[in-house]
């Protein structure tokens, strides 16, 4: 999970790493799903994911195809909304994606209040929205916090962790 590929993929090319991605690394980029089915904050949130280093595995829209990403490609982490295009389904993509060991979930949502403290068995929740340099911040934490090496410091406001996670 903590050693990332030089390349990566964005708007359909192969790009390399150039000095000015990933400026501060002082963190492990991961390899990032994004379930989310509105295109323009899918793309936005993609386009800072590049720019800070990470690398995204794939977009999807809908359960199915977040799923089938998270198979194809386990991630480690996935970016997941609680509403899609086909309803109210992170939950199940979340429950799907933990249970299979296919990914660490953090759900990006305007409507964290409906998840339950356990987050379906999710590591945290961003509330939307969440954009920029909260977000940066955000990010940051998880990558380190997974691989092991964030494990004493405070996780950003705009991050709840599950009450699973915190010690």
């Amino acid at each position: 999970m903590c050693e990332m590929p030089r390349y990566t993929l964005g708007r359909a090319r192969l790009r390399k790493d150039s000095p000015s991605r990933g400026r501060n690394r002082k963190f492990e980029p991961m390899r990032v799903l994004i379930v989310e089915d509105e295109a323009l904050v899918a793309l936005d949130l993609e386009e800072l994911l590049l720019d800070e280093g990470f690398e995204v595995v794939g977009r999807a829209a809908n359960a199915a195809q977040a799923i089938d990403l998270g198979r194809r490609h386990r991630p480690d982490l996935a970016l997941l909304d609680l509403n899609l295009a086909d309803g109210l389904t992170g939950p199940r993509i979340a429950k799907t994606l933990v249970h299979e060991r296919l990914a660490a979930v953090v759900f990006v949502t305007g409507q964290a209040n409906l998840l339950p403290s356990d987050l379906h068995g999710a590591f945290g929740v961003i509330e939307k929205p969440c954009v920029g340099r909260a977000m940066v911040e955000a990010l940051r934490f998880l990558s380190s916090y997974l691989c092991g090496k964030a494990t004493k410091t405070a996780a950003p406001p705009v991050l709840r962790l599950a009450s699973s996670t915190q010690q």
